[in-house]
């Protein structure tokens, strides 16, 4: 036990770091917490959001005398959240991280290798849990007192993430040991993270049903039909009985939860034990087919072009081959939009509500069109902000920032090429959105390419923006490259900055702006005005940046 934490520890050194914004040659703690704190604003308005979602959901149940099938279903929704996220994470702590070729020949046994990675997956996890179930709890405060709703939150917060954390490893696990790609690492690994985020999309979106609470599933209640209540209890049994010692301040329902977690975690160590180590062996070998190149394609590889074009090429190769940055900076800008419809329109058909008032637009209404406009500017940027690229480039050329140095290539032309990559990204997710909607909604050509251009400052302005950021605090030291893209504080710096730019723009633009040709004219000259200057900004502040750039 005592190696088993000594171990976690030492894996945790690079947390404390986070902390620390550099600037010049000097780290600044105070900086490196300010910025934390300025995360923590950010996400004020998302928590408010929950916790009204959750005191009406509470009034509901409450006045259906089913508290606790409520807090259950709630529950089981955070476990849904947390399931989602350890499955993106599993792979790269368990698997692809690179101290495990460095641990597999020391003296630690099996279950203290596993144990340790779990302790800190499930650390970050009860990040996630706290936004979730914090807002949760300030609900109760209305409903019960304050003494045995403390008790009964605090144990149910410390069993929550278990479950659905041991159901995302243990199918990573099986994941690993039973599909092989010969030694192609980077296909094995592509192929096995997308199968997990399939999955866990699947699972979220399968399961989000069971937590639409309507006035009919009410009275379903109040008449004994406790289906929905069965079918939550076959997913996370564990929730619906915490959902009952925290509703009730039944003490027995929480020492159930407590033997469900412990049962868990005994059934994915011994689970742990027999796939682990089979699927680890050899994960950190590379192959590639040996193949005898022509002269005419030793020729044609060797055909001179600008150094602009062949530093975008060497990006997105490497953005494109990685699987976590694949995943995590290139499928997210196309799965957001998937995410927030899905999101929208999923309630309202369940609801019964007919689909195509909402499907209809007048585009003859100029101020309708002026909105789309508006729209159209704010999505550019929201989009773009999803786009981890650039808010994570520095960073995630880790050890091998040095080779920026000695290359005979000016930061001038490195930074304008990174941002070019992310460019890339972010236009390619903008045009998979604006065409959706436009084969759904079909806007007429003009509106569709003045839509399309509104988009253009607003990718440009944050891609700039994000290199920006992680010029200021790249994150160079890391084990694992999700390290460098999931756990940086970048990324939700550039996520938050997003929203708030955007909405800014939306509102500006739906107060003043109610002519369509006067809403693209405006929109298109301040859009393009923050982008200019964002440009110049980082050109003349990045050099200096990278001249002065260490570990």
């Amino acid at each position: 036990m005592n190696k088993c934490l000594s171990l976690t520890r030492v894996l945790l050194r690079d947390v404390g770091s986070a902390f620390d914004l550099k600037f010049g040659k000097k780290d600044n703690k105070w900086a490196g917490i300010a910025l934390w704190i300025f995360v923590g604003i950010c996400m004020l308005p998302l928590l408010g959001i929950f916790y009204v979602m959750f005191l009406g959901l509470c009034d509901v149940f409450a006045a259906a005398g089913e508290l606790a099938y409520g807090t259950g279903a709630i529950l089981n929704l955070a476990c849904i959240v947390i399931f989602f996220f350890s499955v993106m994470s599993a792979p790269a702590v368990y698997y692809f991280s690179r101290d495990v070729e460095y641990l597999l020949p020391l003296p630690l046994k099996p279950m203290q290798i596993i144990g340790a990675k779990f302790l800190i997956t499930l650390l970050f996890e009860y990040v996630v849990s706290l936004f979730i179930v914090g807002p949760l709890y300030a609900a109760y405060l209305s409903y019960l007192p304050a003494t045995p709703l403390t008790f009964h939150a605090f144990l149910t917060f410390l069993t929550l993430p278990v479950a659905p954390l041991v159901y995302s490893t243990v199918i990573i696990m099986i994941l690993m040991r039973v599909l092989k790609f010969g030694r192609s690492r980077d296909a094995y690994n592509l192929i096995v993270g997308l199968i997990a985020v399939g999955f866990g999309l699947g699972v979220g979106l399968y399961s989000s049903r069971l937590n639409n609470v309507t006035s009919d599933q009410v009275m379903a209640l109040l008449n004994g039909n406790n289906g929905a209540l069965s079918a939550l209890r076959s997913v996370f049994p564990g929730s619906v009985y915490a959902g009952r010692a925290v509703a009730e301040n039944n003490l027995i329902a929480q020492c159930v939860n407590i033997l469900i977690t412990a049962i868990t975690l005994c059934v994915f160590f011994l689970l742990a034990q027999l796939l682990y180590f089979k699927g680890v062996i050899g994960i950190s070998e590379s192959g590639a087919p040996s193949k005898r190149m022509t002269r005419e394609e030793v020729i044609s590889g060797a055909l001179p072009q600008s150094i602009f074009r062949s530093y975008v090429r060497k990006e997105l190769r490497l953005l494109f081959r990685s699987p976590v940055a694949l995943m995590n900076c290139v499928l997210m800008v196309f799965l957001m939009p998937v995410i927030l419809v899905v999101s929208v329109f999923i309630p309202l058909s369940a609801e019964g509500m007919d689909l195509s008032s909402y499907l209809t637009v007048n585009f003859g209404d100029p101020q309708m069109v002026a909105f789309i406009m508006t729209g159209a500017a704010a999505a550019g940027i929201f989009i773009s902000s999803m786009n981890l690229t650039t808010s994570t480039c520095i960073s995630r050329e880790g050890a091998n920032y040095i080779f920026m140095k000695y290359i005979p290539v000016s930061y001038r032309a490195q930074l304008n090429a990174k941002a070019a990559a992310g460019i890339f990204v972010s236009l390619l997710g903008t045009a998979f959105l604006l065409i959706s909607l436009e084969i759904i909604f079909k806007a007429p050509p003009l509106i569709f390419i003045g839509a399309l251009l509104l988009m253009l400052p607003g990718c440009v302005f944050m891609n700039y923006f994000g290199l920006l950021i992680d010029l200021l605090k790249p994150k160079l030291i890391w084990d694992n490259e999700q390290r460098a893209v999931k756990q940086n504080l970048n990324v939700m710096v550039l996520m938050f900055g997003g929203m708030i730019f955007a909405a800014a723009v939306a509102v500006v633009g739906m107060l003043l702006f109610k002519a369509p040709l006067t809403a693209f004219i405006a929109l298109f000259v301040i859009t393009g005005a923050l982008a200019v200057g964002a440009w110049q900004f980082v050109l003349t502040v990045g050099e200096s940046k990278m001249e002065n750039l260490t570990t």
